[in-house]
């Protein structure tokens, strides 16, 4: 696997060498996370069980745990992850925190958070 390394705000950059390995696997999957925002909107396949949430009680136990399903449903979707754990998860207003620890194709692990607004 190889992947453009990212800037300090997790956009692509022209540098070179190109990333290798678990260093592309965890920039694929932070560039990923960044467009899941989009995506769990523009695709019904990403984010169907998202809408259903946001027209209930998204304050809920069962939605937060629906929500934190669907993320690691879609880490684990990125090519070279072979599994999430240590999933956590909260929701601050209209925004919701959501960490978990990676385990990558290569044996390594990686810890990757991200907010998602509501």
């Amino acid at each position: 696997m190889k992947y453009r390394p990212l800037d300090n705000t997790g956009d692509m950059t022209a540098a070179t060498p190109c990333l290798a390995d678990h260093a592309a696997c965890i920039a694929s999957l932070r560039s990923r996370l960044k467009l899941f925002q989009g995506d769990w909107w523009e695709s019904p396949a990403v984010g169907l069980s998202i809408p259903p949430i946001l027209e209930t009680d998204i304050r809920s136990d069962a939605a937060l745990q629906t929500m934190a399903n669907t993320l690691s449903a879609y880490i684990v979707a990125t090519p070279g992850v072979r599994s999430v754990t240590d999933t956590t998860y909260r929701k601050e207003g209209h925004t919701f925190y959501f960490s978990c620890t990676v385990m990558t194709d290569w044996s390594r692990e990686e810890t990757v958070s991200t907010e998602i607004l509501l």
